[in-house]
């Protein structure tokens, strides 16, 4: 593909924001999400990009893998504060628990 159009396009690359940038947008996906949780996340994939630049493995872990992470972990959160905090019936419980099963 790139022979036939590669010409026309320019390439452009885009760095992995800093530690403090990723923290902030991920506080926006993932507002129930504790801080120290997205922390941890950001560590970790901190410590994989740099394995990638080193070539120790070969996926280059972008922020759009930790965003659907925080993303995921978003709804687990908030199926939890619904169960927690409002009075369900046994049904309503049990569909909600089905749910957050089924969206990780």
């Amino acid at each position: 593909m790139y022979c036939a159009v590669g010409d026309v396009f320019s390439c452009h690359t885009v760095d992995n924001p800093d530690m403090q940038s990723e923290m902030s947008m991920l506080q926006q996906y993932g507002p129930h999400v504790p801080e120290e949780t997205l922390r941890r996340l950001v560590l970790a994939f901190g410590e994989l990009r740099t394995m990638a630049d080193q070539g120790l493995i070969t996926y280059p872990y972008s922020t759009r893998e930790v965003v659907s992470m925080v993303k995921h972990l978003e709804v687990g959160y908030v199926v939890d504060i619904v169960i927690k905090y409002n009075s369900l019936t046994s049904s309503c419980h049990c569909s909600l628990k089905l749910a957050a099963v089924c969206l990780q």
